[in-house]
């Protein structure tokens, strides 16, 4: 947490956000990239590494211009007051699901794996 310990700063959301977005893309791109790629699957994270970078690249000089403010203060300003607290009940209902599907999706890998029949 921040300074203030009700706000998650800014270096804290954008390592959630990676870590959020990268975890499906390392489960998912081999399996859809080998499907439909062929001989040319080990290109598919090449690519993926290159559109990583950017977003965190981009991720960085967010960083650097806003400084110490927290994660919704940024989206306020970027989208202004209205579609910016929209744009952050969604994005927090989403990441709500998607990690408690992913929760889900380990605890029954966790289970298939020690049963014992």
């Amino acid at each position: 947490m921040s300074n203030d310990n009700n706000k998650i700063s800014v270096k804290q959301a954008m390592i959630f956000i990676i870590i959020v977005f990268c975890a499906p893309a390392i489960r998912y791109i081999p399996l859809y990239s080998s499907q439909q790629a062929k001989q040319a699957a080990w290109l598919a994270p090449l690519v993926a590494l290159f559109f990583q970078i950017v977003y965190v690249l981009i991720w960085c000089k967010v960083i650097k211009k806003y400084g110490s403010k927290s994660f919704v203060d940024i989206t306020k300003d970027i989208l202004g007051k209205i579609i910016g607290i929209t744009v952050i009940i969604i994005y927090f209902i989403w990441i709500t699901f998607f990690l408690a599907y992913n929760v889900r999706l380990y605890a029954e890998r966790i289970l298939a794996a020690t049963r014992t029949e």
